[in-house]
């Protein structure tokens, strides 16, 4: 579970899990999804250096999609701030009712429990994706507004529209 305590970035970052009807074996496969050129370049050649994998309702298969989901935030994400034990807690702290050893032990648990629960809201968005798209090739792709215009639009800019797929944030 990640927690970011101290200073954040304005900067952002998102994966990708897409469907594609059939492997990527060619340029124009990509170019008729992905109309602006360099966007094209950029997935196809992701495309060509990864290993896709048959969509099928299997354990591995759902397993990798399901993992690779709650490596960040996504649609339906619990957050932290819905946990009633964390907000006691916080309060609590900031009346000073408990120390900040008691919270910090508090808050382990609340994060604990929140990670459950998100692996399997994980789990449950995986099974309908793979339910979804069987016989598809799923491929995988990451792309942050750190690594300039360009790879922010591949992240913010609807890069996939045409195909079936999910954005975890990674913000």
């Amino acid at each position: 579970m990640r927690r970011k305590e101290d200073f954040v970035t304005n900067s952002s970052s998102s994966s990708f899990i897409v469907a594609w009807p059939k492997k990527v074996t060619k340029w124009e496969q990509v170019h008729e999804i992905v109309i602006f050129k360099e966007k094209a370049d950029i997935v196809y050649d992701d495309c060509l250096k990864q290993k896709p994998f048959l969509i099928k309702e299997t354990e591995m298969c759902i397993n990798k999609i399901a993992e690779e989901i709650a490596r960040g935030y996504f649609y339906g994400y619990a957050s932290i701030h819905d946990d009633p034990d964390y907000n006691r807690a916080y309060h609590d702290k900031v009346v000073k009712i408990i120390t900040e050893d008691e919270y910090r032990k508090i808050l382990d648990t609340c994060f604990n429990k929140l990670e459950e629960e998100n692996k399997k809201r994980a789990r449950v968005i995986a099974e309908k994706f793979v339910k979804e798209n069987i016989g598809k090739y799923c491929y995988m792709f990451h792309y942050g507004d750190e690594d300039g215009y360009l790879y922010s639009q591949l992240e913010h800019g609807d890069t996939f529209r045409g195909l079936k797929h999910l954005q975890i944030s990674h913000h």
